[in-house]
């Protein structure tokens, strides 16, 4: 039983540590976040919301220790907005269920520079992508590669058009971005487009700030900012990016610690167990030990027969633990990522760990055993 639960902790530390260090497609570190939305009773122009943001992204980028600044309506891993059917100029619109997806959000300039998003063709968003521009658009890489066999056939300079009607607004595509986890970290990727703030302005809106230090430091002052344009508003959450990415790992880090700490106490009492086992063991054989010991074994002989003992009882358990861990970890599949439940690694260093703990709970009485005066165990029989 110790052993299953070494195995379901141990897959569970694996795959927690490979979510860790899974790769986001963005750099939390070093990043602030300001969310705050705009009351539609006086930002009922598209006109006025695109004047406030900008206001307060220049007063933002003014505050000493800010390397770079930008917004969206929806953060990574945040899984706002929704999701649009497109169709691509010159090709006729796939019919259901095989439209053309994609994941909408909206962004200011400097968004992508600012959370690390690496641009791997075309051009950021700049000021002139204003309401008065043509409409432009960035994808991502994944959108790129399904519908235009991206890098074979290369998007940028191509045109797309938000739903099927008859008189479709194009969109020219400026640029594709990496790819981001947008719903959560298991998740793959998914096609997504990005829309200039200026085009399609949005009540609500987080801004990020990267740093060049705590950016805790310059909450205060993100918070002041927002005020000082227009004292009725206020940020409804200023927080560091990585807060937002250890949230979205809360419940894997509660169930891994949860999950590790029943291991933990499952070896505990499997070691005190055994050797109260083979304590029990070797008093009922002191005095076969002593005439062992009386005939001329030596206490490493003793040492290693009580030893065999407690090791036979371990064996025997771990191949019982291990066919029980093949059957029962299958249900923690669906906690899992990039890990299988069988993977060997973890089974062979789990097995390895109670085995040392069972030979470490078994090395008390035999080391007991061989240091026993045979005179004196024969005088007491």
């Amino acid at each position: 039983m110790a052993l299953v639960l070494l195995v379901g902790a141990g897959l569970l530390i694996r795959s927690f540590q490979r979510l860790n260090a899974a790769d986001l497609g963005f750099d939390p570190e070093g990043v602030l976040t300001v969310s705050l939305a705009l009351p539609g009773t006086r930002f009922t122009d598209g006109a006025e919301r695109i004047t406030y943001y900008h206001t307060l992204l220049e007063r933002l980028e003014g505050i000493p220790g800010v390397v770079a600044a930008g917004a969206t309506n929806s953060l990574p891993l945040a899984a706002n907005d929704g999701d649009v059917d497109f169709v691509i100029e010159g090709e006729a619109p796939p019919e259901a269920p095989d439209a053309n997806v994609a994941w909408i959000r909206r962004v200011t300039r400097g968004y992508f520079t600012t959370m690390g998003i690496r641009l791997i063709d075309g051009r950021d968003f700049e000021l002139r992508d204003d309401a008065a521009a043509d409409r432009v658009v960035i994808v991502n890489e994944t959108l790129a590669r399904r519908y235009y066999d991206y890098p074979r056939r290369n998007p940028v300079g191509t045109r797309v058009a938000i739903g099927t009607g008859d008189d479709p607004t194009w969109r020219t595509i400026a640029g594709i971005a990496r790819d981001t986890r947008h719903f959560n970290i298991r998740d793959g990727t998914r096609p997504a487009m990005y829309f200039p703030c200026q085009q399609v302005p949005s009540m609500a809106m987080t801004m990020v700030l990267r740093t060049d230090g705590d950016p805790l430091d310059l909450a205060a002052d993100a918070r002041a900012a927002v005020s000082a344009i227009d004292p009725a508003l206020a940020a409804s959450s200023v927080a560091p990016l990585t807060d937002f990415v250890e949230t979205t790992l809360a419940t894997d880090r509660f169930v891994t610690s949860l999950l590790g700490a029943f291991a933990l106490l499952a070896l505990v009492l499997a070691a005190v167990g055994l050797y109260g086992v083979v304590s029990y063991g070797v008093s009922l054989r002191m005095r076969e030990m002593g005439i062992r010991l009386a005939l001329g074994a030596g206490g490493a002989d003793v040492r290693r027969l009580v030893v065999g003992v407690g090791l036979g009882l371990t064996v025997a358990g771990a191949t019982l633990g291990i066919a029980g861990a093949l059957a029962l970890t299958r249900f923690l599949e669906a906690l899992l990522y990039d890990i299988p439940v069988t993977d060997p690694v973890t089974f062979v260093v789990m097995a390895a760990v109670l085995t040392g703990v069972a030979l470490l709970a078994s090395w008390v009485p035999a080391r007991r055993a061989g240091n026993v005066d045979p005179v004196m165990i024969l005088r007491e029989e």
